[in-house]
């Protein structure tokens, strides 16, 4: 069930002996975008783990997931990827338009947005537009990384739960795996897609 403010948030218990565990999102998502397999699968780290406070017992969580749908720089097949916790569009530190989706919040460990949550049934959005200077990006950048709240005029933000883009070649980051240089990207939430588990194996077993 999508969580309301004010509500719990998963349950200790512990992770069925045949559950794979991951590193990180991106291996995560990369399993279940090859596997056909329908097993348990739990995190021991990455960007929910930090939002879970690194739990030293097993966590289960309901997750949203985001379908991510992009087109590479050269190419007119649309391919498809998930993503659990970010995904972003372009380079912060360039002249261009810079976009971040969080689903968690925490974006390569520094969080960017305090009031999201990853199974609120809404993601968040930044976006750097092309008008910001560098000296302007570098700061908001260094507020970001100190956990400080960062504003301006030409840094839009919002909640939604699906979001398209298209234009010169960007670089696409997803959930921290680079997907090269794209030309389209549309993002999906699917509310409560994932149950998964959070904290160390060993506790589990």
């Amino acid at each position: 069930m999508t969580i309301r403010p004010g509500d719990g948030w998963g349950e200790i218990m512990s992770a069925p002996p045949q559950t794979r565990w991951f590193d990180s999102e991106a291996e995560l998502c990369a399993f279940l975008d090859a596997s056909t397999e329908e097993v348990p699968v739990g995190l021991t780290g990455g960007d929910l783990h930090l939002v879970t406070g690194r739990p030293t017992a097993t966590m289960r969580v309901s997750l949203d997931e985001m379908i991510v749908r992009y087109v590479p720089a050269g190419s007119a097949t649309t391919r498809t990827t998930r993503a659990l916790s970010f995904v972003t569009v372009g380079r912060w530190y360039s002249r261009r338009e810079f976009s971040v989706v969080s689903n968690s919040g925490i974006v390569n460990g520094s969080e960017w947005f305090a009031r999201s949550h990853p199974n609120d049934g809404k993601v968040e959005l930044a976006t750097f537009l092309s008008t910001l200077g560098l000296r302007q990006r570098a700061m908001a950048m260094r507020r970001i990384t100190r956990g400080e709240a960062f504003t301006h005029p030409q840094i839009t933000q919002g909640s939604v739960a699906t979001w398209e883009w298209s234009g010169t070649r960007s670089r696409l980051i997803v959930d921290g795996r680079s997907l090269g240089q794209v030309t389209t990207v549309s993002i999906q939430l699917r509310p409560d897609a994932l149950s998964v588990y959070v904290g160390a194996p060993s506790t589990a077993r």
